[in-house]
């Protein structure tokens, strides 16, 4: 009954991470990416809670942390870029660092952190989310089927991360280019949370208590990070 329902879980989650990856990779709104990004993330989650774990627990944790950061930042980066341009779509942006340098900055930290490059939080989470899946006490096909699953979604998301964060940026002007950056009130949020993905990532140390202790009073037990 209870494994049953757990690894029914963690299948379900483990669907979802990929197909909201592979959903993400084609859309060309930078809302509908990141919203597709998210389901795929959420899928992550699920996967881990669903494995229930001491160790699980607390990489969904950690994954849920980060993901936290650099998913606001970047859905807050796409309202400032439809603000100042009056566009989402990815194929009309270009070069909308030069006018619009703190969004870009914003945007460039959270991309970063969701790509999983080192010394961001992104990158910490996907390593304990690697750690549990190939510790898991699984089948030795299924491990390694859902550890594989994980590494092709988080290439995917980190990709979906560089398209909605980077690529409105970079290049030459778009044809109709932002005439200012957008005002602090829509940059400044997302530079936080971008900048607290390089906290997280420098000094982890920060949050592994209260992530230790949230994940204590899931399972009932202690784990480490």
């Amino acid at each position: 009954g209870t494994m049953l329902w757990t690894g029914t879980i963690t299948m379900i989650g483990a669907i979802t991470m990929v197909v909201g990856a592979g959903r993400a990779m084609i859309e060309t709104d930078l809302k509908r990416v990141l919203a597709y990004s998210t389901i795929s993330a959420l899928g992550i989650m699920t996967l881990l809670f669903g494995m229930g774990t001491p160790a699980a627990v607390t990489a969904g944790l950690a994954y849920l942390l980060a993901h936290a950061c650099y998913k606001g930042a970047l859905f807050l980066v796409a309202g400032a870029v439809e603000h100042e341009t009056g566009t989402r779509d990815v194929a009309m942006l270009a070069g909308l660092r030069r006018v619009m340098p703190a969004t870009a900055l914003a945007a460039g930290l959270a991309a970063a952190s969701m790509a999983g490059i080192p010394l961001f939080g992104g990158f910490i989470a996907k390593e304990q989310l690697y750690d549990t899946l190939m510790l898991a006490a699984l089948p030795g096909m299924w491990r390694d089927v859902l550890t594989a699953a994980a590494v092709a979604t988080s290439m995917c998301l980190g990709a979906a991360g560089l398209i909605a964060g980077i690529v409105p940026f970079r290049g030459r002007s778009m044809p109709t280019p932002a005439p200012h950056d957008a005002p602090a009130s829509l940059w400044l949020g997302p530079l936080i949370l971008g900048i607290s993905g390089v906290i997280l990532g420098l000094v982890p140390s920060l949050v592994s208590a209260p992530i230790v202790s949230a994940a204590a009073a899931v399972t009932g037990t202690t784990s480490g990070t």
